[in-house]
């Protein structure tokens, strides 16, 4: 099977994929940060927070960042690594997953109010496009500086 049709076939899994109960191995997790090596900090309903392993299949594929949620199965080998990621939840799936009574009551709060809410008005909605895309690595000159800078070296031509 082609690079191709893995990737096809993983996106229509995570796209497709039918929210069904849990099992005792398996929970949802929210990542706090990326630790390098396909290794993931994830915070727990408990609030507890350890390891996760992406496995090949999701690598180049699918991308995950703090924040997001996924769903992890508990693995009994390692210390510090404790479960392997086993599907991505997609925001818009997770309205689904708080109808079936799936959704942990510790992450709710945070859809309600965060990002996932699609109801939610952003603070930003008023805000000009200029304030948005500013570059505060460069400075910016004003159109009347430069003005005011280009009639004094006249001036001082003039003068001479």
């Amino acid at each position: 099977m082609s690079n191709f049709s893995k990737r096809k076939r993983l996106v229509d899994q995570i796209l497709g994929q039918e929210i069904e109960t849990l099992t005792d191995k398996q929970s949802i997790v929210k990542i706090v940060r990326s630790k390098g090596n396909n290794l993931h900090e994830v915070e727990s309903a408990d609030g507890e927070t350890y390891l996760i392993s992406m496995p090949t299949k999701f690598r180049n594929v699918a991308y995950i960042k703090a924040g997001d949620y996924v769903l992890v199965e508990a693995i009994d080998e390692g210390d510090k690594v404790r479960a392997e990621m086993v599907n991505l939840i997609l925001p818009n799936q997770i309205p689904d997953y708080i109808k079936r009574g799936i959704w942990p009551e510790r992450f709710k709060n945070a859809v309600k109010g965060g990002k996932y809410d699609s109801k939610q008005k952003h603070e930003n909605d008023s805000e000009s496009d200029d304030e948005l895309f500013r570059n505060v690595n460069r400075p910016i000159s004003d159109e009347s500086d430069t003005s005011n800078s280009g009639d004094e070296s006249g001036n001082e031509s003039d003068s001479g």
